[in-house]
Order: structure tokens, then sequence, then C-alpha cells
């Protein structure tokens, strides 16, 4: 293999790790403090709140709740991921504040309300990760994190 075949090689194996695999690869420094991860229904239900509809900000689909856990703190923040209905555009919401999954609505830390269309399964497709890492470093700690440099 000549020089500039290697160089190559080397160059994508290094973009193929910097590119998270799951929620669980976006968080990669301070794993003793952070962890990422698909929520589970009790960390949902403790969001469980009548909401009274409204003026909904958009539907989102292929939608999953996710959970960073503060490990030190033992507290658990909950955010909304999934594409806009009015334009497929991949969002993540503020922390989630309040669900009505009998309503199909939440409410975010922002006060935006938002209308859950299909829910996605299993772990966020590729797009849904660069936009966590995008939104991470956005909001301020995820360089702190380790997490992998995006824009979106």
């Amino acid at each position: 293999m000549n020089k500039e075949a290697e160089h190559s090689d080397d160059i994508a194996r290094k973009l193929e790790a910097l590119i998270p695999k799951s929620l669980d690869d976006i968080v990669r420094a301070h794993r003793d403090q952070a962890r990422l991860r698909l929520a589970g229904g009790e960390e949902i239900m403790e969001l469980y709140c009548e909401i009274r509809p409204g003026q909904v900000k958009d539907r989102l689909e292929d939608w999953r709740f996710i959970a960073l856990q503060l490990l030190e703190a033992g507290e658990v923040q909950v955010m909304l991921l999934g594409n806009k209905a009015s334009d497929g555009q991949a969002r993540i919401t503020s922390l989630v504040r309040q669900v009505d999954l009998d309503r199909q609505l939440v409410v975010t830390q922002s006060g935006s309300l938002y209308q859950l269309g299909k829910p996605g399964k299993g772990e966020p497709p590729f797009e849904h990760l660069i936009l966590v890492c995008a939104a991470f470093h956005n909001w301020g700690f995820g360089h702190y994190l380790g997490v992998p440099c995006f824009f979106y």
C-alpha cells in the first residue's frame, strides 16, 4: 500500500471513531459524572401531567425521550428528540417538564408545546446523534463531557 492510501485509511479510521454509534457513545469523558441513554418509562411517568391542548410549536415524528443522567447529583434530565413534521428537520428540545401521553403532548422548560406523532424505536438514527452532539456543545457542556464536536 502506498503512503497516500495509508494516509487516506488513517483519516477514514479517525473519522469513523469520531462518529457516535449510540447515545452512550456520545459522552466520552467524565463518564463517572454523566451518561446519556434512552429515558426509561419510570422517568417519563415522573413527568406526567395533564396538559391542556394549546398552540403547538410542532409535531415530532420518530421521537424518543433521551436522558442525561448526572450521576453525582443523582439527577436525570429528560429531553425530546425527533423530526419536525413541518419540515422533516431533526430537533432536540430543552428539558422536558411535562408529559401527557394520553393527549400526546409535551411541555418543555422553554415553554414550548409539542405534539407527539409516531414514536421511534431503539437507538436514534445517525442525524439525531449528530444533533445531540451539536446541541451539547451549543449548550456549553459538550467539551467537558468529551462529546464529538459537530455543528448542525
